[in-house]
């Protein structure tokens, strides 16, 4: 086996490891905000979609519970779909819009976060 080969192909996985660490850590810092469409509820979610903050006006508490369930839950939606949009972004960025990987990242988040269609 020629050693050339060999060494050209350690650094290449050692670039593509490099790089896949890089946009692991720079995903996990990633964090979007939404709001309703009133803008009575605000929330902030990070890159696993969980609820990290949660704005909510006077107006929205004089909404009814179900009312104002629906929009915290819809904000939370908007903002899922933000980092979904965000890590498709970065994967690009880092990994190259064309590549397999950037692809599949992106793909897996839109999976978990969908953008949906207006009702």
């Amino acid at each position: 086996m020629d050693d050339t080969w060999l060494d050209a192909w350690q650094r290449d996985a050692a670039a593509l490891t490099e790089t896949t660490r890089r946009l692991a850590v720079d995903i996990s810092t990633l964090t979007a905000s939404a709001s309703d469409p009133g803008r009575l509820v605000t929330v902030s979610v990070d890159s696993g979609g969980l609820l990290r903050d949660l704005r909510l006006t006077r107006q929205a508490m004089t909404r009814p519970p179900e009312d104002l369930a629906e929009r915290i839950l819809s904000a939370t939606r908007l903002a899922r779909a933000d980092i979904a949009d965000a890590v498709a972004e970065l994967a690009a960025a880092v990994s190259g819009p064309a590549t397999e990987a950037a692809r599949e990242i992106a793909d897996s988040y839109r999976d978990r976060f969908p953008r949906e269609v207006a009702r």
